[in-house]
């Protein structure tokens, strides 16, 4: 299942609903409703333009849209209306990555708009520190009896009189002052009171700059494990190595993909599920040799579909095993090759049943072969 949310979509069966200005209401998914829907891409980024639109629209009264919220807007806006207007001949993959990348632009301005809005925040706390320890007295000042504004005169010109040395040895009263540090204390105490929340509404609102997903390190041998995040039914497991088998295909001799695939081996490993009865586990197992050549980067790369012992499904665990290049090398070149995998993978939950049913078959036959 595919669980998501897609909230004010307009890609809905639902010809009488309209967006509102809240974001909640409208047509969405839910995994208890949808078990499966095909346009991810294109329906998640119609849902994020529109929310991002209404924001650029609020950012723009106030002039807070700078140059690079603006050029990511137009940016996935192009994207998405070329995808749109080519639709009848682009083949349907290659259309929903189209949607992919508008959709990436979109979620772009968040940064952005984190930086703006920080920058903001920060201002206006500046202005606060300024404005809030003068406030009570400008307000006395202003509105206050009269009584308070003549003690404010005396007090200033007592100063400046004992200042001058004019005053004889004589000495000012200036009791009143403890009222005026008593207000001070009270301004202060109110800084505080209105800074923290502030702060810490804004570290709780604005986006981790760690978002996403990071590779784990490699071990002392130069090999790395991960799991996927994606889980698999008993025969889709096995479909899926004939995606994945194909993919690798794709990129061997003659292609320009991001890497070069050796043939990939699809087989039955040699380790057990003994969360599966002991079963032996479907794996694909391909050599290949990453982008750019000359750094001399190759590895071994092994997709296997256990059992995850937390959920008790079938999930994809990659393993790659470095070969040749430097450690360093090895390790760096690994994170687009794994995104690239990933995307295949979401990939898969856009093909259709009876594509699915072609691929099991064709999966059996490769390791039965």
């Amino acid at each position: 299942m595919t669980r998501a949310f897609c909230l004010g979509t307009l890609h809905s069966d639902d010809s009488s609903w309209q967006p509102s200005d809240n974001e909640i209401d409208g047509p969405g998914y839910l995994a208890v409703d949808t078990a499966f829907f095909r346009d991810l891409p294109e329906e998640a980024y119609a849902s994020v333009s529109w929310l991002a639109g209404k924001r650029l629209a609020l950012q723009s009264a106030y002039q807070m849209a700078d140059a690079p919220t603006l050029a990511f807007d137009r940016k996935s806006s192009t994207i998405a209306t070329n995808a749109a207007a080519h639709a009848a001949e682009t083949p349907y993959l290659d259309q929903q990555q189209e949607y992919g990348a508008a959709l990436s632009y979109q979620i772009l301005n968040h940064p952005v708009i984190r930086g703006t809005v920080s920058e903001a925040v920060a201002g206006i706390l500046w202005y606060l520190g300024l404005l809030v320890p003068f406030a009570f007295f400008f307000e006395k000042l202003a509105f206050g009896f009269a009584d308070i504004r003549r003690r404010l005169l005396v007090q200033g010109a007592g100063r400046i009189l004992a200042s001058l040395g004019v005053t004889a040895g004589l000495d000012m009263n200036f009791a009143s002052l403890t009222s005026v540090y008593a207000s001070l204390a009270i301004a202060a105490a109110t800084l505080l009171s209105t800074w923290y929340p502030a702060r810490t509404a804004m570290e709780i609102a604005k986006p981790a700059d760690n978002a996403g997903w990071s590779l784990p390190a490699p071990d002392a041998d130069g090999r790395l494990s991960t799991l996927l995040p994606f889980t698999f039914t008993h025969q889709d497991r096995i479909a899926v190595l004939a995606f994945l088998h194909d993919y690798f295909d794709s990129l061997g001799e003659g292609s320009s993909g991001i890497f070069f695939s050796g043939r990939p081996e699809q087989r039955l490993s040699d380790r057990l599920d003994d969360l599966a009865d002991n079963a032996y586990i479907p794996e694909l197992k391909v050599r290949v040799w990453l982008k750019p050549f000359d750094l001399g980067v190759s590895q071994d790369v092994e997709i296997e579909l256990g059992t995850d012992p937390e959920t008790r499904e079938y999930i994809a665990r990659m393993t790659i095993t470095r070969l040749t290049g430097t450690l360093e090398s090895w390790y760096r070149l690994n994170k687009p090759f794994v995104t690239a995998v990933r995307r295949q993978f979401l990939h898969w939950r856009a093909v259709g049943d009876a594509q699915k049913s072609a691929l099991f078959a064709k999966a059996k036959a490769l390791m039965n072969g």
